[in-house]
């Protein structure tokens, strides 16, 4: 089991102890939603970097993917932490964040990826997460998740800048 499984067992754990059938609160949506990209980036990084040649960036999308761990680690432990109970009490005075805002389409299954259309959609699935911790920032109101959403910003900030360094050094050097 690798470690985001594990951590998604404790979330389905989490989401089965909540009362079935009982409506999401958007918030929850959300942030299980992060967790999914979170995910999404680590699997990402980790197939990214089985098929790259230099051994460079073979190195620096396994720091990548280890830092999407992390993200993934942090979001649960929002979940298990105490700052949600006071969401739920003023939710209706929070505005609706919808995921599709922040979905990036994935090519399909088994599509082989250029380096270029890897490094483009690697951009674009950062961007998307930057958005969307810039926003759960803003309606945060508990000082712990801001400040979680805030790193998560600049984790964010900083993996989408190394990826378009890696852009413009590789992609645009060649044109």
């Amino acid at each position: 089991m690798d470690a985001f499984e594990k951590i998604y067992k404790e979330l389905e754990n989490i989401r089965s102890s909540r009362k079935k059938g009982k409506k999401q609160d958007n918030l929850m949506e959300v942030i299980f939603y992060a967790l999914d990209q979170e995910r999404d980036e680590y699997e990402f990084y980790v197939d990214l970097a089985k098929r790259v040649e230099s051994k460079d960036l073979k190195k620096r999308m396994i720091k990548q993917a280890k830092e999407e761990l992390l993200h993934g680690q942090k979001l649960l432990e929002l979940i298990k932490g105490d700052c949600l109970p006071e969401y739920k009490k003023r939710q209706q005075d929070m505005p609706e964040l919808h995921v599709a805002d922040y979905a990036v389409p994935a090519p399909p299954k088994g599509e082989k990826l250029s380096y270029q259309d890897a490094l483009i959609l690697a951009i674009k699935k950062e961007q998307a997460n930057l958005h969307l911790y810039q926003d759960l920032a803003k309606i945060s109101l508990c000082p712990d998740s801001r400040k979680l959403f805030q790193f998560l910003m600049a984790q964010e900030s900083k993996h989408l800048s190394s990826l378009e360094k890696e852009y413009d050094e590789n992609i645009l050097k060649e044109d």
